[in-house]
């Protein structure tokens, strides 16, 4: 019988490797949950701003401006769109985000004087080939024609 290298009683001491990892390497970001559950603007169908609740979290970025831009143009105009990552680590979730919840499409991210939308939200960071997570994995878009920043104020 094979016994894994790293079992789940080493999993709080991996997440604190990770935690560590991205606190000292990543940024400071304020991150904005939707309350699923409050009033929506009859109009348009999106939540009213002051359903979604701040957050500050120290996560790691993956952006460059210049790399990720994706024009397009359409029949209103150019429209840019930008693309990121950005990983959290699992302790830095529990401890500084929303409890009873994980990260969800439809989130806003602010980092570095930008808006982003959380358009993919996954569990990241297994350990070796077993399903323990010690993190997640954020895939982020910055539109030019629809700014997440309209959501918030």
């Amino acid at each position: 019988m094979a016994y894994p290298i790293y079992s789940d009683q080493d999993l709080g001491y991996l997440r604190t490797l990770e935690d560590e990892r991205y606190k000292l390497s990543g940024q400071s970001v304020s991150y904005y949950t939707l309350n699923r559950g409050s009033n929506v603007d009859p109009l348009y169908g999106e939540a009213k701003p002051e359903a979604y609740q701040a957050y500050t979290l120290t996560m790691a970025i993956t952006y460059q401006e210049s790399d990720n831009k994706e024009p397009s143009v359409q029949d209103e105009g150019l429209v840019f769109e930008y693309d990121a990552e950005a990983f959290l680590a699992h302790n830095e979730w529990t401890s500084n985000g929303p409890a009873g919840r994980l990260p969800k499409v439809g989130d806003v991210v602010f980092i570095m004087a930008e808006h982003f939308d959380v358009v993919k939200a996954s569990k990241g960071g297994n350990v070796m080939d077993t399903v323990s997570v010690v993190g997640f994995k954020l895939m982020l878009k910055k539109r030019s024609r629809f700014d997440p920043q309209r959501r918030l104020t």
